[in-house]
């Protein structure tokens, strides 16, 4: 909230928390990774809009209102977007008859999804020893995906008894007991399905219990993919291999953050290991371009995330959200299908937008397993009409993103963010900076200058000068950095008591000894402001 004071006053304003401390994020196959958190904005795209663009044609889907046409395969124009879409299946559907399959990737076909992820399960195919296959389930979802003209990636997960490090489990969240063994198998997966299947996944989730029990182990998940990634590039040298699959829960009682899981694989030597890393953006109240303003959402940890991937060498690797989805159990159709289409639209504007595997494609058997494109019986929800729309339109972006697309400053190098709401205008982060949009026209900030921007939630008003950029807020607010004395905003009552003789800033505000008193230090001095006295400035002897 801004303040305007009268001179000699104090304006004051209230930092934003540098952590989102709300419900940590999280996905669905389990409850331990999911989570809620505020109002979502809309794309304005309506499932009544779309069913009168004449795009859909056909009879009739209950699930929807009474004039709700069933989904028909579309023919797409040019593709606007540069990332593939598609659904990722999940597990339930192993356990689905023969039939079953076929409408399940019927619907990906209609819906106008291009990719598909499948669980290739260890456990089923090896269920009792190394020497032993049982290829039947799979091999019948493969067939039926290239059948219908859908890419394929595979997840590789689930150690059977004889191979996981509890050795005997009626379930398969058991990490293997050896890397190598897990290695073994995913190269004999690549040589069966050696032209057929494109890619492949390293696990799912590996960063929580739930999915990787005993506890989640960045080491030995390095492990893991250093073992897989040569069996497969021997197997099938075109085949990419996909790191990550991790969820965005915060670090906590059986769950590492991304950013530090990442950092871990890193440090376990998992450089060179991988094709491109997969994220898990599940946020049911945010979409990507709002989440951008607080530090911990999924958005700002792919930030973070491409970061540590650039000072790796690895930053012209893509991120691939293998999974991304909103059940209709908590949330109406309606909302599910903005928060999708949003994401869909705004994906393309970050530079290492990989393919979007949404989930899911269908509905389970209870209420709370609602992911679906499609209810259990198959009829088709809101999002399956929104998502074919924008497939059918070559999934066409935002404005925001085009007017930014069509302004850059190449100095800032690769967009690392969707462009965002900022107070007065709009802001888009780059490698080596943030680009802003204000009703005085675009300007450039280095990076430290843009998340302090971010934090304040404000743009810039003047370029940055001698180490001083000036903001569009009333009463007056300013960064300063340099390298020696690092980035700190000054504003209000403090800023207009300041003078270029003292220098740039050295701290930021302050309780001024243990008093309701601020304060800034300054290379050459330091202001004082006080409620009763207003702002004193003092100069070094």
């Amino acid at each position: 909230m801004w303040v305007t004071m009268t001179p000699g006053t104090e304006i004051r304003h209230r930092l934003p928390l540098t952590g989102d401390t709300r419900s940590p994020p999280g996905r669905r196959r389990g409850t331990l990774m999911q989570f809620t958190r505020r109002a979502a904005l809309t794309t304005g795209i309506s499932a009544g809009a779309l069913m009168g663009s004449g795009v859909l044609a056909g009879g009739v889907a209950p699930a929807l209102a009474s004039a709700a046409p069933a989904l028909v395969a579309q023919q797409a124009p040019a593709r606007i977007a540069s990332f593939p879409v598609g659904y990722s299946l999940g597990s339930n559907i192993l356990w689905g008859t023969t039939a079953e399959v076929d409408q399940t990737l019927d619907a990906i076909a209609n819906i106008g999804g291009t990719i598909v992820r499948i669980d290739i399960m260890w456990y089923w195919v090896q269920p009792t020893s190394s020497t032993t296959f049982d290829w039947s389930r799979v091999d019948y979802m493969v067939a039926g995906a290239l059948a219908r003209g859908l890419s394929i990636l595979g997840i590789i997960l689930s150690s059977p008894p004889w191979a996981s490090l509890g050795g005997v489990k009626t379930v398969s969240t058991d990490r293997p007991r050896t890397a190598a063994l897990y290695g073994t198998f995913a190269g004999a997966v690549a040589k069966r399905y050696k032209g057929k299947i494109g890619a492949y996944e390293i696990w799912n989730e590996p960063n929580g219990r739930e999915a990787f029990t005993p506890n989640p182990d960045p080491a030995f998940y390095a492990q893991m993919v250093k073992a897989a990634y040569p069996a497969i590039k021997k197997a099938d040298p075109a085949a990419k291999v996909v790191a990550g699959a991790l969820g965005p829960a915060p670090t906590a009682d059986g769950l590492i953050d991304p950013v530090t899981f990442m950092n871990g694989m890193y440090a376990a030597g998992a450089q060179g290991f991988f094709d491109a890393f997969s994220f898990h953006p599940y946020d049911f109240d945010y979409t990507l371009s709002p989440s951008c303003l607080w530090d911990t959402t999924p958005m700002r940890r792919m930030i973070e995330m491409h970061a540590i991937m650039k000072a790796k060498g690895d930053g012209s690797k893509k991120i691939w959200l293998t999974e991304y989805g909103v059940p209709t159990n908590l949330y109406s159709q309606q909302h599910v299908s903005d928060m999708i289409a949003d994401t869909l639209m705004t994906w393309n504007e970050v530079s290492y937008a990989g393919p979007v595997y949404i989930y899911t494609v269908r509905d389970g058997t209870t209420d709370t397993d609602s992911f679906g494109a499609v209810t259990n019986d198959f009829q088709a929800k809101t999002s399956a009409y929104t998502v074919q729309y924008l497939q059918s339109q070559g999934m066409p972006g935002r404005n925001e993103g085009s007017v930014f697309a069509g302004s850059p400053d190449s100095a800032l190098g690769p967009t690392v963010s969707p462009v965002y709401a900022l107070g007065r205008g709009y802001a888009q982060e780059c490698e080596n900076g943030t680009r802003f949009l204000t009703n005085n026209g675009w300007f450039s900030s280095p990076t430290d200058v843009g998340t302090l921007a971010r934090r304040f939630q404000i743009v810039p008003s003047t370029a940055l000068v001698n180490g001083r950029q000036d903001f569009d807020v009333d009463g007056g607010f300013a960064i300063f950095t340099s390298a020696s004395t690092g980035t700190h905003a000054v504003y209000g009552a403090i800023l207009s008591t300041y003078v270029p003789s003292l220098g740039l800033p050295t701290t930021d505000e302050y309780a001024y000894q243990g008093t309701t008193s601020r304060a800034v230090d300054f290379q050459g001095g330091q202001i004082v402001w006080s409620p009763t006295t207003g702002s004193t400035l003092s100069m070094k002897s």
